[in-house]
């Protein structure tokens, strides 16, 4: 079947899946082996089969991944977590507010905004006193600050493999989008502060080491990563290391770090990501779909932007988005293999949007239901703070990378 054809009917039962709840890692693989059988004969689908599940690339990817993973566990396990939201204690408590949710945006994990939302409940109703829906925004949306830039999140990972290239040469060509929902979201949530009460707690030296402590472990990763332009695995395997040296975690911990860094559905799903990478580029859809849009007569950034911007919309998931999408526009992205930082930016700005207004996003989902707040209310804030972060991301990737 032709390539093009294939991919539109592997996506829409994709699409399908997962509107009808069924888990994320189990609708990619049917999407992928459906497209896999759609376009190849058995003999190519074997051999693309093992080679994107055995490559070199794969096997990078994997190790990330788990080291990604376990790196989080073993922060929130030994109590680093626990140490910053004790140091932020002392500081403004609308600060506070918007400042904890990113902090704990730095341990990318399912429905991480739960944890958020469970540690800054007493703080947004009984000290700001403000609505469910106005909590929901603020720690949903600031959870979410640094998917572009932060070099533990998955789909900074998956794209780097995918485009060949270190995860700080994605960073570097998504920045811009962290900057603008930073803004974005501080244009929404400023006017919803400013007239709750943000005394600053008692405070003690005390309270700002413990801040310190915590901190640390996040510092190391930027200084390697982004510092010393590192690779991520060398990075990680640093920054582990060093962690549990310092905080020497028992068994139990170290276990428990382990298996939620061995989460058999997260590596069925970096297995599908690279399988699928395999399938696209040796179909041809990839110059298919680049041909079609020429074709058309269609703005190449529209079709970079809206292209992932569907996936994201329709799965809610950062790295899926890059995943599904990545392959089939790298002849935009990377023309000749030379990554273009604008091209990239503007495929990022659309798929980490989608992901942030989607009403299948699981953060949100949680969020909403912990906070008993009102999705059309909470929409409000959520959708204003989307269209600044465009028009701002819009902006800023024209001046910084154009």
């Amino acid at each position: 079947m032709d390539p093009l054809i294939s991919l539109v009917i592997s996506l829409l039962v994709l699409f399908i899946l997962v509107l009808k709840k069924v888990d994320i890692a189990y609708s990619l693989t049917i999407s992928t082996f459906l497209f896999g059988v759609l376009v190849f004969n058995v003999k190519d689908l074997i051999g693309n089969t093992y080679y994107g599940l055995f490559s070199i690339s794969t096997l990078r990817l994997f190790l990330a991944f788990i080291l990604a993973f376990y790196f989080a566990a073993l922060l929130r396990n030994v109590g680093a977590m626990d140490k910053i939201v004790k140091g932020m204690s002392s500081i403004n408590k609308k600060f506070a507010a918007v400042f904890l949710p990113s902090v704990v945006g730095l341990i990318p994990m399912p429905g991480g905004a739960l944890v958020s939302a469970v540690m800054l409940r007493d703080l947004y109703f009984n000290d700001l006193e403000i609505s469910g829906e106005k909590a929901t925004f603020i720690n949903f949306w600031f959870r979410h600050i640094w998917v572009t830039v932060w070099p533990l999140y998955q789909s900074l990972i998956v794209a780097s493999i995918l485009l060949n290239v270190k995860v700080w040469q994605v960073i570097s060509c998504t920045y811009p989008i962290s900057l603008a929902t930073i803004a974005g979201g501080l244009l929404v949530v400023l006017p919803i502060l400013r007239s709750t009460d943000g005394k600053l707690a008692e405070k003690s030296s005390r309270d700002l080491k413990a801040l310190a402590e915590g901190f640390w472990p996040f510092l190391i990763v930027i200084v390697l990563v982004l510092g010393l332009r590192l690779d991520i695995v060398y990075s990680l395997i640093i920054v582990v290391i060093l962690t549990s040296l310092v905080y020497r975690p028992d068994k139990s911990k170290i276990k428990s770090s382990l298996k939620f860094a061995f989460n058999p559905k997260i590596l069925l799903i970096i297995a599908m990501v690279m399988i699928y990478k395999e399938y696209v580029m040796n179909s041809g859809v990839n110059l298919k779909l680049y041909s079609l849009a020429i074709s058309l007569g269609l703005p190449i950034y529209l079709v970079l932007f809206l292209v992932p911007f569907t996936i994201g919309l329709a799965t809610s998931g950062e790295f899926v988005f890059v995943a599904m999408s990545f392959p089939v526009l790298i002849n935009l992205l990377a023309p000749g293999g030379i990554i273009s930082p604008f091209s990239i930016f503007i495929a990022y700005l659309g798929g980490v949007l989608s992901v942030l207004i989607t009403p299948i996003h699981l953060c949100l989902a949680l969020t909403l239901k912990y906070f008993n707040a009102k999705t059309s209310i909470t929409y409000r804030y959520i959708l204003l703070s989307m269209i600044f972060s465009l028009i701002l991301g819009l902006l800023l990737g024209v001046l910084l990378l154009k």
